[in-house]
Parts: structure tokens; sequence; C-alpha cells
């Protein structure tokens, strides 16, 4: 039996294509494997969310649907360390000090 994740795109409300992968863990290591490549996931990890949707039975084909279950409301989970959502940065005086000479 393998699981059926999906990734939930919050600015276009479009889910992606079924990811099949054996566990949780794995779906975790697969997520943290895609933000570190250039792609619109990695450079907007708060606009995505993570959703385990069915399973898939891979020795009779059959595909057995589940209730949805968020499993990362945000692909920040997953990076090292969390980015700063732009907003946050540009309402940090810290961030808005002229250089010093």
């Amino acid at each position: 039996m393998k699981n059926l994740y999906t990734i939930k795109d919050h600015a276009t409300m479009n889910y992606h294509d079924p990811i099949v992968s054996t566990t949780h863990l794995e779906m975790e290591r697969t997520m943290i494997g895609m933000l570190q490549t250039e792609s619109l996931l990695s450079k907007h990890p708060r606009d995505y969310s993570l959703h385990f949707i069915a399973e898939f039975d891979d020795t009779t084909g059959e595909v057995i649907p589940l209730q949805s279950t968020c499993i990362a409301s945000s692909m920040e989970q997953f990076l090292p360390t969390p980015v700063p959502h732009p907003a946050e940065i540009l309402s940090n005086p810290a961030n808005n000090s002229e250089p010093q000479s």
C-alpha cells in the first residue's frame, strides 16, 4: 500500500498532480528535496500546503480515496530555517534603516 499526496497552491487555488510515497516521513524527505531546487515552491513556500488524499494499492491498482488531511499548512515547516515573509522584512524597523558610514 502506498500513499497519495497533493500540494495545494493557495495563490492560484489549484491542486498539483498527486505524488506517490510510501510513508509520511518519505514524503517529508521529498518535500525537503523539492525546496532545495529553483522552483515556485522554493521561492514561495508559504503559498503551498501538503495534503494526504488517498491510498494506492500497488497490487490491485485500486485507489482508496480518504478525507483530505492537511499534513503541512506551509512548506516552510520543511525548511531548515523559516524564510521571513516580505511584509515581515519591510515592517521590521531594523531592515529599513539607512546604512551607517
